[in-house]
């Protein structure tokens, strides 16, 4: 899988983005994209070729910090999902890390906010799960002040995904982490 990270401030943006899809290999195709605020965009694309049948799709969000309160709120209020595991004080990081796995999940089922809510979220082991079968795998990459979540519907790792950064600062991102 070939992940593209775009700045979407550049004055080069739109002919990045059409020059990944204009020269990329004719085997390959686009599984999903996102935007974020705070001018970043992802491409998500694969090669069908070699990993027939796989469904992917990306989310993409700008971090800043978050209250406890806040992420207890969206715990009590808005996750009518299961998580496999909670934190007794759960962060940013942590509320990130379960709203962009659901929201790439929601994009991978293809039903956005009307996917049906009786999956549980193992952040631990990095996939979505139905009546206790994994029905979809992801990863996250960090860097900068944003998230980004990749989920498939076959196991994958980060050594399967190559990133691209588009009309960035060189020294911007020398601290991605793969996490």
């Amino acid at each position: 899988m070939h992940l593209h990270i775009f700045n979407t401030r550049s004055s080069n943006f739109s002919r990045s983005l059409n020059k990944v899809f204009r020269y990329a290999n004719p085997d390959y195709h686009s599984l999903g994209k996102s935007y974020a605020r705070g001018a970043m965009a992802a491409c998500l694309l694969c090669d069908t070729e070699t990993k027939p049948g796989l469904k992917a799709s990306v989310d993409l969000e700008r971090t800043v910090p978050r209250s406890f309160a806040s992420v207890r709120y969206f715990i009590d209020n808005f996750a009518t999902f299961g998580v496999k595991t909670i934190p007794q004080q759960p962060d940013s990081a942590w509320f990130y890390t379960v709203w962009t796995a659901m929201e790439s999940y929601f994009k991978l089922d293809g039903n956005g906010f009307l996917t049906t809510k009786d999956f549980v979220i193992d952040t631990e082991m990095r996939r979505i799960l139905k009546n206790d079968s994994a029905v979809a795998f992801f990863e996250h990459f960090r860097f900068d002040k944003y998230i980004v979540c990749l989920c498939a519907s076959q196991h994958f790792t980060k050594s399967d995904v190559i990133l691209h950064f588009h009309n960035h600062n060189d020294t911007q991102f020398l601290g991605v982490e793969a996490k």
